[in-house]
């Protein structure tokens, strides 16, 4: 693993866990999802989110089902930080420019006529 590489984050902890803690777990995938949305968001690297999930279901610390809705809940986290981070580059470009958009001129489509009253023919 070459260091200028970010590590992907674990889906899941590396501990065993016992029947007991699988609200735990879930609590561990929710926190985990948000980081690896965080992953994907600064790297784009959707085909190693893909291929870990398809170890994980591999080794069974998954099922295929799980898997989906782990990589749903992923998605949606980072459709968030997304729409996040877009609105506060819509907000320093306003905050940098509120009036820029309001005197820029408008360029018509078509060309207006000025005098209206003259006819064309002939």
């Amino acid at each position: 693993v070459m260091a200028s590489k970010k590590n992907m984050p674990s889906i899941v902890s590396s501990e065993e866990s016992d029947e007991s803690s699988l609200d735990e777990d879930i609590k561990d995938l929710q926190k985990s999802s948000k980081v690896m949305a965080t992953y994907l968001l600064e790297t784009g690297n959707f085909e190693r989110f893909e291929d870990a999930l398809r170890d994980i279901v591999k080794v069974g610390l998954m099922t295929v089902s799980e898997a989906n809705e782990y990589e749903r809940i992923v998605l949606d986290e980072y459709e968030r930080l997304m729409a996040i981070e877009k609105a506060e580059e819509l907000q320093a470009k306003a905050a940098q420019s509120p009036l820029d958009y309001v005197e820029r001129d408008y360029d018509l489509p078509y060309p207006v006529n000025n005098d209206m009253d003259s006819d064309e023919e002939d």
